[in-house]
Protein backbone atom coordinates (compact mmCIF):
# COMPACT_ATOMS: atom_id res chain seq x y z
CA UNK A 1 0.00 0.00 0.00
CA UNK A 2 2.88 2.31 0.83
CA UNK A 3 4.56 1.56 -2.51
CA UNK A 4 1.30 2.30 -4.31
CA UNK A 5 1.12 5.63 -2.50
CA UNK A 6 4.65 6.49 -3.65
CA UNK A 7 3.83 5.41 -7.22
CA UNK A 8 0.80 7.72 -7.26
CA UNK A 9 2.90 10.49 -5.71
CA UNK A 10 5.37 10.23 -8.61
CA UNK A 11 2.46 10.18 -11.08
CA UNK A 12 0.91 13.25 -9.46
CA UNK A 13 4.19 15.19 -9.42
CA UNK A 14 4.85 14.33 -13.08
CA UNK A 15 1.30 15.25 -14.06
CA UNK A 16 1.29 18.62 -12.28
CA UNK A 17 4.70 19.60 -13.65
CA UNK A 18 3.64 18.77 -17.20
CA UNK A 19 0.25 20.51 -17.18
CA UNK A 20 1.76 23.65 -15.64
CA UNK A 21 4.37 23.94 -18.36
CA UNK A 22 4.06 26.57 -21.09
CA UNK A 23 4.55 23.94 -23.79
CA UNK A 24 1.44 22.07 -22.60
CA UNK A 25 -0.66 25.23 -22.47
CA UNK A 26 0.48 26.27 -25.93
CA UNK A 27 -0.13 22.81 -27.40
CA UNK A 28 -3.62 22.62 -25.90
CA UNK A 29 -4.71 26.17 -26.64
CA UNK A 30 -3.19 26.61 -30.12
CA UNK A 31 -6.02 24.80 -32.01
CA UNK A 32 -8.67 26.87 -30.21
CA UNK A 33 -6.73 30.08 -30.86
CA UNK A 34 -6.42 29.13 -34.53
CA UNK A 35 -10.13 28.31 -34.84
CA UNK A 36 -11.08 31.50 -32.98
CA UNK A 37 -8.89 33.72 -35.14
CA UNK A 38 -10.08 32.04 -38.35
CA UNK A 39 -13.73 32.41 -37.36
CA UNK A 40 -13.25 36.05 -36.32
CA UNK A 41 -11.40 37.00 -39.50
CA UNK A 42 -13.94 35.20 -41.68
CA UNK A 43 -16.87 36.74 -39.81
CA UNK A 44 -15.67 40.33 -40.08
CA UNK A 45 -14.34 39.72 -43.55
CA UNK A 46 -17.78 38.58 -44.64
CA UNK A 47 -19.43 41.59 -43.07
CA UNK A 48 -20.18 44.47 -45.40
CA UNK A 49 -17.72 47.29 -44.84
CA UNK A 50 -18.95 50.91 -44.91
CA UNK A 51 -17.03 51.54 -48.16
CA UNK A 52 -19.20 48.94 -49.94
CA UNK A 53 -22.53 50.33 -48.79
CA UNK A 54 -25.27 52.02 -50.76
CA UNK A 55 -27.06 54.99 -49.22
CA UNK A 56 -30.86 55.19 -49.33
CA UNK A 57 -32.15 58.75 -49.40
CA UNK A 58 -35.86 58.73 -48.58
CA UNK A 59 -38.27 60.00 -45.96
CA UNK A 60 -40.68 57.07 -46.45
CA UNK A 61 -40.87 55.21 -43.12
CA UNK A 62 -42.27 52.04 -44.73
CA UNK A 63 -39.29 51.65 -47.04
CA UNK A 64 -36.91 52.41 -44.18
CA UNK A 65 -38.42 49.67 -42.02
CA UNK A 66 -38.10 47.13 -44.84
CA UNK A 67 -34.47 47.91 -45.66
CA UNK A 68 -32.98 48.91 -42.30
CA UNK A 69 -31.80 45.36 -41.45
CA UNK A 70 -30.09 44.91 -44.81
CA UNK A 71 -26.30 45.28 -44.35
CA UNK A 72 -25.78 46.63 -47.86
CA UNK A 73 -27.82 49.78 -47.28
CA UNK A 74 -27.25 52.73 -44.98
CA UNK A 75 -29.68 55.51 -43.92
CA UNK A 76 -27.17 57.88 -42.36
CA UNK A 77 -27.31 60.36 -45.27
CA UNK A 78 -30.51 62.42 -45.07
CA UNK A 79 -30.13 64.44 -48.27
CA UNK A 80 -28.98 63.91 -51.85
CA UNK A 81 -26.15 66.42 -51.37
CA UNK A 82 -24.78 64.53 -48.38
CA UNK A 83 -25.00 61.20 -50.24
CA UNK A 84 -23.35 62.69 -53.32
CA UNK A 85 -20.46 64.04 -51.22
CA UNK A 86 -20.05 60.66 -49.46
CA UNK A 87 -19.87 58.91 -52.83
CA UNK A 88 -17.28 61.40 -54.05
CA UNK A 89 -15.21 60.72 -50.89
CA UNK A 90 -15.51 56.94 -51.53
CA UNK A 91 -17.42 56.40 -48.28
CA UNK A 92 -20.21 54.70 -50.25
CA UNK A 93 -20.33 53.14 -53.70
CA UNK A 94 -23.60 54.82 -54.60
CA UNK A 95 -26.99 56.03 -53.45
CA UNK A 96 -30.66 55.51 -54.28
CA UNK A 97 -32.89 58.57 -54.19
CA UNK A 98 -36.51 57.56 -53.60
CA UNK A 99 -39.36 60.05 -53.84
CA UNK A 100 -43.08 59.49 -53.78
CA UNK A 101 -46.41 61.27 -53.80
CA UNK A 102 -49.99 60.07 -53.49
CA UNK A 103 -49.95 58.66 -57.04
CA UNK A 104 -46.51 57.35 -57.87
CA UNK A 105 -43.23 56.23 -56.33
CA UNK A 106 -39.93 56.56 -58.20
CA UNK A 107 -36.28 55.77 -57.52
CA UNK A 108 -32.98 56.69 -59.14
CA UNK A 109 -29.65 55.00 -58.51
CA UNK A 110 -26.38 56.93 -58.80
CA UNK A 111 -23.18 54.99 -58.32
CA UNK A 112 -19.53 54.44 -59.16
CA UNK A 113 -20.24 50.77 -59.81
CA UNK A 114 -23.18 48.62 -60.82
CA UNK A 115 -25.49 47.59 -57.99
CA UNK A 116 -25.54 43.84 -57.40
CA UNK A 117 -28.51 42.01 -58.90
CA UNK A 118 -29.55 40.81 -55.42
CA UNK A 119 -29.69 44.34 -54.01
CA UNK A 120 -31.47 45.66 -57.12
CA UNK A 121 -34.12 42.94 -56.93
CA UNK A 122 -34.64 43.72 -53.23
CA UNK A 123 -35.25 47.43 -53.92
CA UNK A 124 -37.49 46.70 -56.91
CA UNK A 125 -39.64 44.34 -54.83
CA UNK A 126 -40.12 46.93 -52.10
CA UNK A 127 -40.93 49.67 -54.61
CA UNK A 128 -43.42 47.44 -56.45
CA UNK A 129 -45.13 46.55 -53.18
CA UNK A 130 -45.32 50.21 -52.22
CA UNK A 131 -46.68 51.17 -55.67
CA UNK A 132 -49.29 48.37 -55.52
CA UNK A 133 -50.49 49.72 -52.17
CA UNK A 134 -50.82 53.21 -53.64
CA UNK A 135 -52.71 51.85 -56.67
CA UNK A 136 -55.23 50.04 -54.45
CA UNK A 137 -55.83 53.14 -52.36
CA UNK A 138 -56.30 55.35 -55.44
CA UNK A 139 -58.63 52.84 -57.12
CA UNK A 140 -61.18 53.17 -54.31
CA UNK A 141 -61.98 49.43 -54.16
CA UNK A 142 -64.54 47.96 -51.75
CA UNK A 143 -63.74 45.36 -49.08
CA UNK A 144 -64.59 42.32 -51.21
CA UNK A 145 -62.45 43.53 -54.09
CA UNK A 146 -59.56 44.16 -51.73
CA UNK A 147 -59.87 40.60 -50.41
CA UNK A 148 -59.73 39.25 -53.96
CA UNK A 149 -56.60 41.27 -54.69
CA UNK A 150 -54.95 40.07 -51.49
CA UNK A 151 -54.99 36.41 -52.58
CA UNK A 152 -51.38 35.25 -53.01
CA UNK A 153 -50.06 32.37 -55.11
CA UNK A 154 -48.99 29.25 -53.22
CA UNK A 155 -45.34 28.40 -53.52
CA UNK A 156 -43.56 25.56 -51.74
CA UNK A 157 -39.95 24.46 -51.98
CA UNK A 158 -39.00 20.79 -52.19
CA UNK A 159 -35.22 20.64 -52.14
CA UNK A 160 -33.55 17.26 -52.51
CA UNK A 161 -30.93 16.83 -49.81
CA UNK A 162 -27.53 16.67 -51.44
CA UNK A 163 -25.52 13.63 -50.49
CA UNK A 164 -22.29 14.54 -48.78
CA UNK A 165 -19.28 13.45 -50.80
CA UNK A 166 -18.16 10.31 -48.98
CA UNK A 167 -14.55 10.41 -50.20
CA UNK A 168 -14.15 14.05 -49.21
CA UNK A 169 -15.47 13.37 -45.71
CA UNK A 170 -13.19 10.36 -45.31
CA UNK A 171 -10.13 12.27 -46.48
CA UNK A 172 -10.77 15.28 -44.24
CA UNK A 173 -11.55 13.03 -41.26
CA UNK A 174 -8.33 11.08 -41.59
CA UNK A 175 -6.17 14.15 -42.26
CA UNK A 176 -7.46 15.82 -39.07
CA UNK A 177 -6.97 12.62 -37.05
CA UNK A 178 -3.50 11.78 -38.35
CA UNK A 179 -2.20 15.35 -38.21
CA UNK A 180 -3.41 15.72 -34.61
CA UNK A 181 -1.73 12.44 -33.67
CA UNK A 182 1.44 13.39 -35.55
CA UNK A 183 1.83 16.75 -33.76
CA UNK A 184 0.93 15.43 -30.30
CA UNK A 185 3.23 12.39 -30.57
CA UNK A 186 6.21 14.47 -31.68
CA UNK A 187 5.61 16.93 -28.84
CA UNK A 188 5.15 14.35 -26.08
CA UNK A 189 8.01 12.19 -27.35
CA UNK A 190 10.43 15.12 -27.14
CA UNK A 191 9.06 16.34 -23.79
CA UNK A 192 9.17 12.89 -22.16
CA UNK A 193 12.66 12.08 -23.43
CA UNK A 194 13.99 15.41 -22.11
CA UNK A 195 12.35 14.90 -18.72
CA UNK A 196 13.84 11.43 -18.33
CA UNK A 197 17.26 12.57 -19.57
CA UNK A 198 17.28 15.45 -17.07
CA UNK A 199 17.13 12.93 -14.21
CA UNK A 200 20.07 10.86 -15.46
CA UNK A 201 22.89 10.25 -13.00
CA UNK A 202 21.62 12.71 -10.38
CA UNK A 203 22.00 12.07 -6.66
CA UNK A 204 18.29 12.61 -6.13
CA UNK A 205 17.56 9.50 -8.22
CA UNK A 206 19.76 7.41 -5.93
CA UNK A 207 17.80 8.73 -2.94
CA UNK A 208 14.47 8.00 -4.63
CA UNK A 209 15.54 4.47 -5.59
CA UNK A 210 16.56 3.80 -1.99
CA UNK A 211 12.93 4.22 -0.92
CA UNK A 212 11.13 2.73 -3.93
CA UNK A 213 12.06 0.49 -6.83
CA UNK A 214 13.01 1.93 -10.21
CA UNK A 215 10.21 -0.16 -11.73
CA UNK A 216 7.56 1.50 -9.59
CA UNK A 217 9.10 4.90 -10.25
CA UNK A 218 8.96 4.31 -14.01
CA UNK A 219 5.34 3.18 -13.77
CA UNK A 220 4.57 6.37 -11.83
CA UNK A 221 6.20 8.52 -14.50
CA UNK A 222 4.30 6.78 -17.29
CA UNK A 223 1.03 6.97 -15.34
CA UNK A 224 1.51 10.71 -14.87
CA UNK A 225 2.27 11.23 -18.56
CA UNK A 226 -0.77 9.12 -19.48
CA UNK A 227 -2.86 11.41 -17.28
CA UNK A 228 -1.49 14.43 -19.15
CA UNK A 229 -2.34 12.84 -22.51
CA UNK A 230 -5.89 12.01 -21.42
CA UNK A 231 -6.31 15.53 -20.03
CA UNK A 232 -5.09 16.96 -23.32
CA UNK A 233 -7.52 14.91 -25.41
CA UNK A 234 -10.31 15.52 -22.89
CA UNK A 235 -9.85 19.29 -23.22
CA UNK A 236 -10.11 18.96 -26.99
CA UNK A 237 -13.34 16.95 -26.66
CA UNK A 238 -14.95 19.26 -24.11
CA UNK A 239 -13.73 22.37 -25.93
CA UNK A 240 -15.10 21.03 -29.20
CA UNK A 241 -18.49 20.31 -27.59
CA UNK A 242 -18.53 23.82 -26.07
CA UNK A 243 -17.72 25.78 -29.25
CA UNK A 244 -19.66 23.55 -31.68
CA UNK A 245 -23.06 25.30 -31.20
CA UNK A 246 -21.46 28.70 -31.90
CA UNK A 247 -19.31 27.65 -34.85
CA UNK A 248 -21.94 25.56 -36.62
CA UNK A 249 -24.40 28.46 -36.80
CA UNK A 250 -22.01 30.82 -38.57
CA UNK A 251 -23.12 31.53 -42.13
CA UNK A 252 -19.84 30.35 -43.60
CA UNK A 253 -20.03 27.04 -41.65
CA UNK A 254 -23.74 26.16 -41.52
CA UNK A 255 -23.86 25.11 -45.18
CA UNK A 256 -21.32 22.38 -44.36
CA UNK A 257 -23.27 21.17 -41.32
CA UNK A 258 -23.93 17.65 -42.65
CA UNK A 259 -20.31 17.19 -43.69
CA UNK A 260 -19.01 18.42 -40.32
CA UNK A 261 -21.39 16.02 -38.54
CA UNK A 262 -20.04 13.05 -40.52
CA UNK A 263 -16.44 14.13 -39.86
CA UNK A 264 -17.06 14.36 -36.11
CA UNK A 265 -18.59 10.88 -36.08
CA UNK A 266 -15.42 9.56 -37.71
CA UNK A 267 -13.23 11.31 -35.14
CA UNK A 268 -15.16 10.45 -31.98
CA UNK A 269 -15.17 6.69 -32.50
CA UNK A 270 -12.84 3.73 -31.97
CA UNK A 271 -10.27 5.88 -33.74
CA UNK A 272 -9.91 7.84 -30.51
CA UNK A 273 -8.59 4.67 -28.83
CA UNK A 274 -5.99 4.31 -31.57
CA UNK A 275 -4.96 7.92 -31.06
CA UNK A 276 -4.48 7.45 -27.29
CA UNK A 277 -2.63 4.14 -27.61
CA UNK A 278 -0.51 5.53 -30.45
CA UNK A 279 0.55 8.51 -28.34
CA UNK A 280 1.21 6.27 -25.32
CA UNK A 281 3.36 3.67 -27.12
CA UNK A 282 5.52 6.31 -28.78
CA UNK A 283 5.85 8.23 -25.50
CA UNK A 284 7.02 5.10 -23.65
CA UNK A 285 9.56 4.42 -26.40
CA UNK A 286 10.73 8.05 -26.09
CA UNK A 287 11.18 7.56 -22.34
CA UNK A 288 13.40 4.57 -23.10
CA UNK A 289 15.57 6.55 -25.54
CA UNK A 290 15.69 9.46 -23.11
CA UNK A 291 17.15 7.14 -20.47
CA UNK A 292 19.97 6.12 -22.85
CA UNK A 293 21.59 9.57 -23.06
CA UNK A 294 23.80 11.28 -20.50
CA UNK A 295 23.26 14.91 -21.47
CA UNK A 296 19.87 16.54 -22.05
CA UNK A 297 21.18 18.23 -25.20
CA UNK A 298 21.70 14.78 -26.75
CA UNK A 299 18.02 13.95 -26.45
CA UNK A 300 17.11 15.19 -29.92
CA UNK A 301 19.69 12.83 -31.42
CA UNK A 302 18.52 9.93 -29.30
CA UNK A 303 14.88 10.20 -30.39
CA UNK A 304 15.72 10.58 -34.09
CA UNK A 305 14.68 6.95 -34.79
CA UNK A 306 11.28 7.71 -33.22
CA UNK A 307 10.95 10.93 -35.18
CA UNK A 308 11.77 9.15 -38.44
CA UNK A 309 9.30 6.37 -37.65
CA UNK A 310 6.53 8.87 -36.86
CA UNK A 311 7.14 10.90 -40.02
CA UNK A 312 7.35 7.74 -42.15
CA UNK A 313 4.09 6.42 -40.67
CA UNK A 314 2.33 9.74 -41.17
CA UNK A 315 3.46 10.31 -44.76
CA UNK A 316 3.01 6.70 -45.89
CA UNK A 317 -0.52 6.58 -44.47
CA UNK A 318 -1.37 9.70 -46.49
CA UNK A 319 -0.44 7.83 -49.67
CA UNK A 320 -3.11 5.20 -48.96
CA UNK A 321 -5.80 7.54 -47.67
CA UNK A 322 -7.96 6.85 -50.76
CA UNK A 323 -7.01 3.19 -51.04
CA UNK A 324 -8.10 1.61 -47.74
CA UNK A 325 -8.56 -1.85 -49.30
CA UNK A 326 -4.87 -2.10 -50.23
CA UNK A 327 -3.11 -5.18 -48.85
CA UNK A 328 -0.35 -2.94 -47.47
CA UNK A 329 -2.90 -1.00 -45.40
CA UNK A 330 -4.47 -4.23 -44.16
CA UNK A 331 -1.13 -5.66 -43.05
CA UNK A 332 0.19 -2.45 -41.45
CA UNK A 333 -3.08 -1.97 -39.54
CA UNK A 334 -1.95 -4.85 -37.30
CA UNK A 335 1.67 -3.71 -36.82
CA UNK A 336 2.32 -1.87 -33.53
CA UNK A 337 3.59 1.72 -33.96
CA UNK A 338 1.99 1.74 -37.42
CA UNK A 339 -1.54 0.50 -36.70
CA UNK A 340 -2.50 3.81 -35.04
CA UNK A 341 -1.99 5.49 -38.42
CA UNK A 342 -3.27 2.76 -40.75
CA UNK A 343 -6.25 1.14 -39.01
CA UNK A 344 -8.23 4.46 -38.81
CA UNK A 345 -8.11 4.57 -42.63
CA UNK A 346 -10.08 1.31 -42.73
CA UNK A 347 -12.34 2.29 -39.84
CA UNK A 348 -13.34 5.56 -41.53
CA UNK A 349 -13.99 3.64 -44.77
CA UNK A 350 -16.18 1.10 -42.89
CA UNK A 351 -14.23 -1.67 -44.60
CA UNK A 352 -13.10 -3.47 -41.45
CA UNK A 353 -14.96 -5.81 -39.10
CA UNK A 354 -15.20 -5.53 -35.32
CA UNK A 355 -13.14 -8.72 -35.00
CA UNK A 356 -10.30 -7.21 -37.05
CA UNK A 357 -10.40 -4.02 -34.97
CA UNK A 358 -10.35 -6.06 -31.76
CA UNK A 359 -7.33 -8.10 -32.91
CA UNK A 360 -5.46 -4.96 -33.95
CA UNK A 361 -6.21 -3.21 -30.63
CA UNK A 362 -5.24 -6.34 -28.66
CA UNK A 363 -1.86 -6.49 -30.44
CA UNK A 364 -1.26 -2.77 -29.91
CA UNK A 365 -2.27 -2.89 -26.25
CA UNK A 366 -0.22 -6.04 -25.55
CA UNK A 367 2.85 -4.54 -27.24
CA UNK A 368 2.48 -1.35 -25.18
CA UNK A 369 2.10 -3.33 -21.94
CA UNK A 370 5.04 -5.68 -22.66
CA UNK A 371 7.29 -2.80 -23.71
CA UNK A 372 6.40 -0.84 -20.57
CA UNK A 373 7.09 -3.88 -18.40
CA UNK A 374 10.46 -4.59 -20.06
CA UNK A 375 11.70 -0.99 -19.90
CA UNK A 376 10.64 -0.69 -16.26
CA UNK A 377 12.81 -3.70 -15.39
CA UNK A 378 15.98 -2.25 -16.95
CA UNK A 379 15.16 1.34 -15.98
CA UNK A 380 17.35 1.24 -12.85
CA UNK A 381 20.43 0.34 -14.88
CA UNK A 382 19.64 2.89 -17.58
CA UNK A 383 18.86 5.90 -15.41
CA UNK A 384 21.98 5.59 -13.22
CA UNK A 385 24.39 5.48 -16.17
CA UNK A 386 26.48 8.66 -16.14
CA UNK A 387 29.36 7.71 -18.43
CA UNK A 388 29.13 9.14 -21.94
CA UNK A 389 29.93 5.93 -23.83
CA UNK A 390 27.21 6.13 -26.43
CA UNK A 391 23.60 5.06 -26.61
CA UNK A 392 24.22 1.45 -27.60
CA UNK A 393 26.80 0.81 -24.87
CA UNK A 394 24.57 2.45 -22.27
CA UNK A 395 21.79 0.12 -23.37
CA UNK A 396 24.01 -2.97 -22.96
CA UNK A 397 25.18 -1.77 -19.54
CA UNK A 398 21.60 -1.23 -18.46
CA UNK A 399 20.75 -4.81 -19.31
CA UNK A 400 23.22 -6.03 -16.67
CA UNK A 401 21.07 -4.44 -13.94
CA UNK A 402 17.93 -6.26 -15.09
Amino acid sequence: MRLLHKLLLVAKETYIRQVKSWSFLFLVLSPFIFIGLSATISYFGAKMTPDDQIAIVSTDKTIQSQLKHHDTFTWKYKSVDNAKKAMKDDKIVGYVYIKSDSQKISANYYGNDEMSSTDEVKIRQILQSKQATLNIINAGLDKQQLQQLSIQPQYKKHIAKKAVDKKTVQSISYMILSFLMYIVILTYAATTAQEIAAEKGTKIMEVIFSSMSATKYFYGKILGILGVILTHIGIYLLGGIAIYPFIINLDMVSKFKDMIGDILLNLVSVNLIYVVLGIVIYTILAAFFGALVVRVEDTSKAIQPITILIIASFLSSMVFINNPSSMIVKVLSYVPFLSSFFMPIRVIDNSVSIIEISISLAILFATTALMTSYISKIYFGLILQSDDVGIWKNFKRGLKFK
